[in-house]
């Protein structure tokens, strides 16, 4: 196993058996689990808690962090909503909450670290993972979502340039009422933003709860 330091990501909905999560990690020599669960997610289930996952992952030789103040996206302050009462994650990115997690991954691959993102649902692109790894790898952070399946593992590179193919030809240009895009850079900024929208929506029609 290469020393290289990664940022990888799974979701806990994939694994019943908490036994096969560890094995799962060590099998990528992930040495840190990093919790980015919302607060709604973790305090339905009692048996993926905090408490209980940090004595896990402790009597597993494994280090857990609590990122969910800067990384859950649960966003009360005003200054980061948007006018429909979700987080706006271009102003929330700026935040000293945000900012801090970032540095701290950096920091850990700088020092040939490996650490996974640990949320809720199982496909990280129904996850609010996905949208951090947008500005992650705005900040030179390339998550490895870790899938289960075939592939095993994608990055976040590949899975914004397979989404950006997906969304970006069922835009109708003069339905946006702007100039057509054309760069890549610009058709990844539209992307997000649809996805944000998308994934905010669905935050408030779950009542502020959806999983993460």
């Amino acid at each position: 196993m290469p020393g290289n330091g990664i940022v990888f990501t799974c979701g806990i909905e994939a694994f019943q058996d908490y036994s096969y999560l560890i094995t799962v990690l060590k099998s990528y020599g992930i040495q840190c689990v990093i919790d980015v669960r919302n607060k709604a997610e973790i305090e339905t289930t009692p048996r993926a808690g905090k408490t209980a996952l940090r004595e896990l992952f402790y009597l597993s030789n494994l280090h857990y962090r609590d990122y969910t103040d800067g990384f859950s996206l649960d966003v009360t302050d005003r200054r980061f909503l948007c006018s429909k009462g979700y987080v706006d994650l271009e102003k929330y990115r700026h935040s000293l909450a945000f900012t801090t997690c970032s540095k701290k991954l950096s920091s850990g691959i700088e020092r040939d670290y490996r650490s996974c993102l640990l949320g809720y649902q199982n496909d990280f692109r129904e996850c609010h993972r996905f949208l951090l790894g947008f500005y992650l790898l705005d900040d030179g952070i390339n998550l490895h979502h870790l899938c289960g399946g075939e592939p095993p593992v994608i990055t976040q590179a590949e899975a914004e340039q397979a989404r950006v193919e997906e969304e970006f030809p069922s835009i109708d240009q003069l339905a946006l009422f702007e100039m057509p895009v054309t760069t890549y850079s610009e058709k990844r900024s539209k992307t997000l933003e649809l996805i944000s929208k998308s994934f905010g929506q669905k935050w408030l029609d779950d009542g502020g709860k959806i999983r993460g």
